[in-house]
């Protein structure tokens, strides 16, 4: 995810995508441009409001919310001194906004807010192996439980495929607990640029990697 062989085409599709999204966000209403230009964004909808959380090249996780209906973008700052490179991943749960981000030390990070409050509260989910470093998280919602895939890849070995060993790393939070399970699905050879994403179809997890 560091490595600047796997950068360019990435980097180049972040910035298109959240130029298209952060666009609107400059140009719709009254919320603040962030201090950085932006690498990296998601997108949710929560049945009335779309939701955005984006990575800019400062470190700094945005979120900014526009209720249906409307052209007035609120913005808030989430976190500051995560991984620039990180992309968030963005959902809904029916009453919460959740992010899952990593950070600059390469570890899991999840953050939510309950609707109706603008107070962001942050938890550790996992900490990646000593000379490891996690990439790309992927979040979603089962209707009780919150759910976050990762892949991660070893340090030193960061940028050659043929080196560098990983491990796709699944965890699950129940609704009103503040305990994460971890589950190890695979371990393989590969990059963590691999990007996994997680869903949910009604009875059982669905993890996928590009």
């Amino acid at each position: 995810m560091r490595a600047n062989a796997r950068r360019g085409a990435r980097w180049l599709a972040g910035v298109w995508a959240v130029a298209v999204v952060l666009a609107a966000v400059v140009m719709a209403g009254p919320a603040q441009a962030a201090p950085a230009p932006f690498l990296h964004s998601s997108v949710a909808w929560t049945h009335s409001t779309v939701i955005v959380a984006a990575m800019n090249t400062a470190g700094d996780l945005y979120y900014w919310w526009q209720p249906d209906g409307t052209t007035t973008w609120n913005q808030e700052l989430v976190a500051a001194g995560q991984d620039k490179w990180a992309e968030p991943s963005i959902a809904w749960t029916g009453s919460a906004v959740i992010i899952a981000d990593t950070d600059s030390g390469g570890q899991v990070d999840y953050y939510y807010q309950t609707a109706g409050t603008r107070t962001w509260h942050e938890q550790r989910v996992a900490a990646a192996p000593k000379n490891f470093l996690y990439g790309q998280p992927t979040i979603s919602w089962t209707g009780s439980t919150v759910i976050i895939a990762a892949e991660y890849e070893s340090e030193s070995g960061s940028g050659n495929a043929a080196t560098s060993p990983t491990a796709l790393d699944y965890w699950y939070q129940y609704a009103g607990t503040g305990t994460w399970h971890q589950q190890q699905v695979a371990t393989g050879i590969g990059y963590t640029s691999a990007e996994p994403s997680i869903g949910w179809d009604g009875q059982h997890r669905d993890h996928h990697r590009h």
